[in-house]
């Protein structure tokens, strides 16, 4: 659902997302879990999906996400989950 707000409505642009400590620690556990592409409902793709959204309707939000260390974090998590999957 926050996906869909964030993707569609431009007017949310002054606003920033509140939930970016929940977005990181989301993706960090699910990067971490060995079982991720046997899940049938993967949180993954729908954090990911949301946090580029967020960034991009608006400026505020990047600068949360990167106050939460955020991009460093998200950054370092799939390109280590990345390489695993690619490598094995």
């Amino acid at each position: 659902m926050s996906t869909l707000t964030f993707f569609s409505l431009s007017e949310l642009k002054p606003y920033k997302y509140a939930g970016y400590p929940m977005l990181i620690k989301t993706i960090t556990i699910e990067t971490s879990d060995d079982l991720l592409f046997s899940k049938e409902s993967p949180l993954l793709p729908a954090a990911t999906e949301l946090a580029f959204h967020t960034v991009n309707c608006s400026a505020l939000n990047a600068e949360e996400l990167r106050r939460e260390n955020g991009i460093e974090v998200n950054e370092k998590k799939l390109t280590v989950f990345c390489l695993g999957f690619f490598l094995s």
